[in-house]
């Protein structure tokens, strides 16, 4: 059973769609190497979009669950910043999901990490709340299950 059947109740984070101003007005066929019979991706073949939603973490016991795919450090306005990507079973959306790092939940990420999560594992990310900081803003408090 996975995280996500045994907490698949109200709570799960909001997803963002990214923009993307040219889904609309431009379709780049498949090749046909790759299409089957019915003209659509053949069933033993899968796609990578680097259009997956990112999580939006609204609420005190906002969550994700699903499988961690692994991590990818992007450098954005000069500053390293990681990108969680998981696989997700919601009750409305099934599919890629990233979930933005910050300081705190890079810190657990880490600590996972050092205890044992691979892609492949079995993951959950709640949020749990605020703390202020010296710097004036408050820094979001993150809960890290996996198995």
């Amino acid at each position: 059973m996975t995280f996500g059947q045994e907490l698949a109740k109200p709570g799960w984070a909001r997803l963002e769609m990214p923009d993307n101003p040219i889904a609309d007005e431009l379709a780049v066929p498949l090749p046909d190497i790759v299409l089957g019979k019915d003209g659509k991706l053949r069933g033993d073949l899968k796609e990578v979009s680097a259009l997956a939603p990112t999580a939006i973490f609204e609420n005190v016991g906002d969550f994700i669950a699903g499988y961690y795919n692994g991590c990818k450090l992007l450098k954005i306005a000069g500053r390293d910043q990681f990108l969680y990507e998981f696989r997700v079973e919601m009750p409305d959306y099934k599919g890629p999901v990233g979930v933005w790092g910050s300081s705190v939940l890079d810190n657990r990420m880490r600590d996972a990490e050092k205890g044992g999560l691979k892609p492949g594992s079995n993951v959950l990310i709640q949020f749990i709340g605020e703390s202020e900081t010296d710097k004036g803003n408050p820094a979001k408090l993150w809960r890290v299950i996996y198995k």
